[in-house]
């Protein structure tokens, strides 16, 4: 085992060789010069463990990932050598199966599948989870393009070491194990695969590469054809080169959707001269919708409007018309469409009626698609799916890989009672939903969103549109929507603000990601797995539920003098999950709170247990304190199971924090 500054990982890694089958098994790790002091000190604490097993601790400079297996390889007495990451755990039977397969197939090294782990911890079954990537072996024709092997947690016999060499021991070279099994399979070497996962690979997120990096990275891969005198390999260079241009702005895409830019006024003038009269214009209607009425006039007089004093009050007005409701005493709630009103949809096209327009429904996540030819607007309506109290609704819509035609997206809510389709295109001319957004390419997504200006108080239904984005009487498209949301209030005492209040996010704070990290446990119970775990850069607090009673984390000092309220949004992030409860308190942080009752002794206000039955349907928590405090208080978050819930290996999420102040 290769290991470098992992301390929080490598301890899982070596707890899955010890949990292996297979009785006969020498672990060595090669620290390649970790300099993180958890690190050094965790390496120092295995020592007397490794000395009574007759396994080792090799420390060295460091050399990179290809050195430090060298290294190990080296040091190894056995016949069979088996690489596992540091970030990676065995299945309890993977050795004894990797053994099996050598012995069985005669092969000279074996490969495996694997299940892919995105959590901090090692889940306990080895049923779930999921698998990505089927190294099938082969064949060598494709090994310049990609990696039909399979990764370095594979068995190979110690000869094979003596007839090719060792790995790759280039700095920054990532892919010495791909080199590696093309090395010993253009030499002749059986490289086989056992066709079932055997253990957990962790995926983090890291940084795309461009093609200058792709080359630097298979520069040696090549060399390796050329080497061997392969007949197709400036041929198979660049068709390598467009493979990874096409998914590299594919992966580009998929990272754009981070930015989420929710109106199309900021599209707009994000094409044009940043000075133009019509980029005023924008600025001017974005000004308005903010409140900011002496900032729109200015605009507007700038881009030489005499009548830029009208002008503004028709904006304003607009502005009123099209601002979602505000936070008021009580709080929205989310939720996910399921595959069922997707199914249901009616579907149909205007102006062609007896277009007959193509629509089908996928799992998974689920997601409809439309087709839409020529000039038509394919539509499918989605009754009664708006709740009372909605007010607002979006949705992430993107086109078939397969269709590259430009289209043209758009989603509304509407009360659809006695129209007909061609109604209802009448509302989507007319600026009743998103306003057209378009999709010019394959894999490229993008979230659209739909407000209305006040609640309604009956169910509503919603509506799904895509229509071709070209002039051509022969265009097609098939359009997808997927992650389809509803917002809606809890109860109608939502208001419109005022133009000219104070802005939501001017009187709110989200908990920030370090602050989060301060959480600790103030009631626990034993488990097998972590109880409380804080998520990455994007913030959020997972905490484990336990059959002995409610689990309470603490943020002490986290609320700060003179706010209000703490709003939370909470799921539970499973999806075979049982219900949970939620709830939170604050208290002063000189004083423990008991959480024995249904309400916690010495609290200063609690939000009470809210049940959340449906897995990642989200949902919100607030509590108040109804004297502001001049002391920072403690924030108290607390999960327990109904009766008759299991505590399986999941989590309730604490995906967000607000801190609100009057």
């Amino acid at each position: 085992t290769a290991h470098y500054n992992r301390a929080a990982l490598l301890p899982q890694a070596i707890a899955s060789v010890r949990r292996q089958d297979y009785p006969n098994i020498e672990l060595v790790v090669v620290d390649d010069g970790s300099t993180d002091p958890d690190a050094v000190r965790l390496l120092a604490e295995l020592e007397p463990e490794f000395e009574q097993r007759g396994w080792r601790i090799i420390r060295q400079k460091n050399g990179f990932l290809g050195k430090a297996r060298n290294t190990g390889i080296r040091a190894a007495k056995g016949s069979l050598i088996l690489f596992l990451d540091d970030d990676n755990a065995l299945f309890p039977n993977a050795v004894s199966t990797l053994v099996a397969g050598m012995q069985n197939s005669g092969a000279d090294i074996c490969t495996t599948f694997a299940k892919w782990l995105n959590e901090p911890f090692v889940p306990p079954d080895t049923k779930s989870g999921y698998m990505l990537y089927f190294p099938v072996g082969g064949p060598t024709d494709i090994a310049l393009i990609t990696n039909p092997y399979g990764d370095a947690n594979a068995m190979f016999r110690r000869e094979v070491f003596d007839k090719i060499g060792y790995l790759n021991e280039e700095r920054g070279f990532s892919a010495s194990d791909w080199e590696f099994f093309l090395r010993a399979d253009l030499a002749g070497l059986e490289v086989v695969t056992v066709p079932e996962p055997l253990y957990w690979y962790r995926s983090a997120p890291t940084g795309m590469n461009r093609n200058a990096e792709w080359l630097r990275n298979r520069r040696p891969i090549i060399e390796v054809f050329r080497k061997h005198k392969f007949a197709r390999t400036d041929m198979f260079v660049q068709l390598g080169i467009s493979s990874n241009t096409a998914s590299h702005e594919k992966d580009l895409n998929l990272w754009n959707l981070e930015l989420r830019v929710k109106d199309e006024r900021y599209l707009r003038l994000s094409a044009g001269s940043a000075n133009a009269p019509d980029a005023m214009q924008l600025l001017a209607e974005i000004a308005a919708r903010e409140g900011r009425a002496d900032t729109a006039i200015s605009l507007l007089a700038h881009a030489g409007r005499s009548d830029f004093t009208l002008g503004v009050v028709d904006m304003l007005k607009a502005a009123a018309d099209e601002t979602v409701p505000e936070l008021h005493s009580s709080l929205y709630r989310e939720h996910y469409l399921s595959v069922e009103p997707l199914r249901l949809a009616h579907v149909g096209s205007h102006p062609d009626a007896d277009a007959d327009p193509l629509s089908y429904v996928e799992q998974s996540p689920d997601q409809l698609f439309l087709e839409a030819k020529g000039g038509n607007i394919t539509m499918a309506l989605l009754k009664g799916t708006c709740p009372p109290g909605a007010i607002g609704a979006s949705c992430w819509v993107y086109l078939d890989e397969d269709l590259t035609e430009p289209a043209q997206f758009q989603l509304a809510i509407v009360d659809a009672e006695n129209q007909t389709f061609g109604d209802l295109a009448k509302v989507l001319e007319s600026n009743g939903g998103t306003g057209w957004a378009d999709v010019s390419r394959a894999h490229e997504a993008r979230e659209i969103q739909a407000a209305v200006s006040s609640p309604s108080s009956a169910r509503r239904d919603l509506l799904l549109a895509v229509r071709t984005g070209g002039s051509r009487a022969q265009a097609r498209v098939l359009g997808g929507f997927s992650s389809i949301q509803v917002r809606h209030a809890v109860s109608n005492g939502a208001r419109h603000p005022r133009l000219n209040a104070p802005q939501q996010r001017q009187r709110m704070r989200r908990i920030t990601n370090d602050e989060l990290k301060h959480a600790a446990l103030v009631i626990n119970h034993p488990s097998d797995l972590p109880t409380l775990l804080v998520a990455g850069d994007n913030g959020g607090i997972f905490l484990r539920p336990n059959t002995h009673g409610p689990v309470v984390a603490a943020l002490n000092s986290a609320f700060p003098a003179f706010a209000r309220s703490v709003v939370a949004t909470v799921e539970i992030a499973h999806e075979e999950a049982s219900p949970f409860e939620f709830a939170m308190a604050l208290g002063k942080p000189e004083e423990r709170l008991s959480w024995k009752g249904d309400a916690p002794t010495g609290a200063l206000a609690f939000s009470g247990w809210t049940r959340v039955s449906r897995p990642f349907e989200l949902q919100d928590l607030k509590v108040s304190i109804r004297e502001i405090d001049r002391k920072w208080l403690t924030i108290y978050l607390a999960i327990r199971l109904p009766r008759g819930s299991k505590s399986m290996p999941s989590n309730a999420f604490w995906r967000k924090l607000l801190l609100v102040w009057d």
